[in-house]
């Protein structure tokens, strides 16, 4: 099934105990919208950006010795690149987002969801 989409791209993708997540980005009338990426190779810098600031963070926050604290970061961050990805997505005239088979084939795979909604 494939449907109209007024923007595509590649974007970052959060997996949560509440189903997979993209960022959002503020335009510039002030609305919400998806953040997407021109490229593929966009996007996998992002991710990688991210995942690094995040455990910045956690390295400066935990309270562990070196030995103790090297183990934690190593599982923290394979848990969080198992939950960060990347995909071809596109966002349909009402703002919905969803991740897309290919550039090419456009079939949709599943509806992503943006923390300025819920799904119903």
């Amino acid at each position: 099934m494939s449907k109209p989409f007024v923007r595509t791209g590649w974007a970052n993708v959060t997996d949560t105990l509440c189903g997979p997540f993209v960022p959002l980005e503020t335009d510039e009338h002030g609305e919400s919208r998806p953040l997407l990426f021109d490229t593929q190779a966009e996007a996998e810098k992002e991710r990688v950006d991210y995942i690094e600031a995040i455990m910045e963070a956690r390295r400066l926050d935990c309270d562990a010795d070196e030995g103790e604290l090297e183990a934690l970061l190593e599982a923290e961050q394979e848990s969080i690149e198992a939950a960060e990805w990347v995909c071809f997505a596109g966002v349909d005239d009402a703002g919905g987002v969803y991740e897309l088979s290919s550039p090419e084939g456009l079939e949709i795979v599943r509806q992503l969801q943006r923390s300025d909604r819920v799904l119903l």
